[in-house]
């Protein structure tokens, strides 16, 4: 008895030992991307690791390796009332706006980044980190907290890849057989694919015309932190091209099929963790007893059904009734008058209900954390895109052949209508999702084991400078040859130069003689 003591005393020190310090930090204060942010604490402190967790929503989690520091304040700084459904679906908004997401972000990321609980954090020469892990969010200000620490950085992007974070890689996608971020049709068109270009190389350009006021932000944030810690600080573009690793959200099925760069794991659906959660018993009673089926419907933590008009909602409200399907509805408001097939509730476990044998839909707004959930699952979508990459993530998956498109105009639900009964009646979409469902489970190892293993493996690297991409060491105009395209148009010119030249002499020659 004594030397199992003994033995599980040595094994507690040296897993003790093994413990790494890491920051985690998600600024957004929406649920989905706080549900992203605490599945990396949760994965890592189960791995044994020390975890400062930065978060506007705290997580209900106590545990004694957990230390979460409060930003709850940024809510304030966060326009959540520009998300209006009606406004969207009118087209009087346009969230569509590439450069304008990234002015935004950079005020709220300066703002948060600026608020006591960090700047304490920064300044306290005692604190030590092993690595940091930000989330990329239309900028790269976070990176600075790598630069502080003087410890490796790894980008976590909430998104499928895209050139925009690849870029920070030293990567790009070629437009040709890819799409912009914020693309509202998959199409290969010569048209669309001209207009893919220009967009890529618009936002790009922008990015760059940028720098300066950005360095200049970034240098205000962390510079007297780092002179304090007796280290000059690194340029704004020397840190945030520096990560180490990116761990993206995208998966084999929700994602295009594209090389990818060493350094950039796809990791989606780590988050997904309570899968055995049992349903509270009121749900439980309702989906047990649905015999033709649960349709189960939420449009995200952001957007509002009361900012749907009365009339809309009431319309959306007939086309749930006559399916004659159970339908769970998650809104923030409650209607007078329902039927009794549709149960309106303001929050529920979405894993819990996905998970259910009798849930045969999910009515989404096509954001990635739920489309993964979905494919997880094996249960086909109705996606009702909104803004951002929405319009991708459910293009995608119409293209996998588990999911349909549903654009809502706020004026009529026929679309809705349409999309209900094409679904339910297809038994194809429920075979794909199924068969798409067995093709993301059939993997070495699942995405919190990668997600642990990558981060370990940054640290006992000193910075994985193995898994870095070449490009980041050679100029940008090399990259494109830009150097070379210059010698060619040059000779062409010396060329053209001396045949017009030889040309001259000629002319005169010719008419000399004939003077002669």
């Amino acid at each position: 008895m004594s030397l199992i003591r003994h033995a599980l005393l040595i094994f507690s020190i040296l897993k003790l030992c093994s413990a790494y310090n890491i920051l985690v930090f998600f600024s957004i204060p929406v649920k989905s991307h706080t549900i992203l942010g605490e599945g990396y604490v949760k994965h890592l402190l189960d791995a044994g690791h020390n975890v400062t967790f930065i978060t506007p929503i705290e997580c209900n989690l106590q545990h004694p390796r957990l230390r979460q520091i409060d930003i709850s304040e940024n809510l304030n700084l966060y326009p959540l009332y520009l998300f209006n459904a009606q406004s969207i679906m009118a087209k009087e908004l346009d969230l569509s706006d590439f450069p304008g997401s990234i002015n935004f972000q950079i005020g709220f990321t300066q703002a948060t980044l600026l608020m006591k609980p960090i700047q304490n954090l920064i300044n306290d020469e005692n604190e030590k980190f092993d690595t940091v892990v930000v989330e990329w969010m239309y900028n790269e200000l976070g990176s600075g907290l790598a630069a502080v620490f003087d410890c490796p950085l790894i980008w976590s992007s909430s998104m499928s890849p895209h050139t925009f974070v690849l870029s920070l890689l030293g990567e790009f996608i070629n437009p040709a057989y890819t799409f912009h971020l914020h693309t509202t049709e998959r199409l290969y068109s010569f048209a669309e694919r001209v207009r893919q270009l220009w967009k890529s190389m618009h936002t790009r350009y922008y990015i760059w015309s940028m720098t300066d006021h950005h360095e200049k932000i970034y240098q205000n944030i962390f510079g007297p932190a780092i002179l304090k810690r007796g280290r000059k600080p690194p340029s704004y573009d020397e840190v945030r091209y520096n990560a180490s690793l990116m761990l993206g959200n995208g998966n084999v099925v929700s994602s295009d099929s594209f090389p990818l760069p060493k350094n950039y794991k796809d990791i989606g659906g780590y988050h997904i963790i309570d899968v055995d959660k049992p349903l509270p018993e009121n749900l439980k009673q309702i989906m047990d007893k649905a015999a033709n089926g649960v349709i189960y419907l939420s449009f995200g933590s952001v957007l509002r059904v009361s900012s749907m008009s009365e009339n809309y909602r009431n319309s959306i409200l007939d086309v749930l009734k006559n399916t004659n399907r159970t339908v769970i509805w998650i809104a923030d408001v409650n209607l007078p008058n329902l039927p009794e097939n549709v149960h309106m509730m303001k929050w529920a476990p979405q894993l819990s209900i996905l998970a259910h044998p009798n849930c045969i839909l999910f009515i989404t707004h096509a954001g990635l954390l739920s489309l993964t959930e979905a494919i997880y699952f094996g249960v086909p979508v109705i996606g009702v895109p909104f803004f951002a990459d929405q319009f991708y993530n459910i293009d995608k998956a119409a293209e996998a052949g588990f999911g349909r498109k549903c654009v809502l105009d706020g004026i009529s639900t026929e679309n809705l209508k349409i999309a209900i009964e094409d679904v339910l009646e297809n038994p194809r979409y429920l075979e794909r999702a199924k068969q798409l469902s067995d093709t993301y489970h059939h993997r070495l190892a699942s995405p919190g084991k990668e997600l642990v293993y990558w981060i370990e493996h940054v640290i006992r690297t000193n910075g994985a400078p193995h898994l870095r991409s070449n490009s980041l060491k050679v100029e940008w105009y090399k990259i494109y040859y830009l150097d070379l395209l210059a010698v060619i148009v040059l000779v062409f010119i010396l060329i053209i130069l001396v045949l017009k030249r030889i040309l001259s002499l000629l002319n005169k020659n010719e008419i000399k003689s004939k003077i002669n």
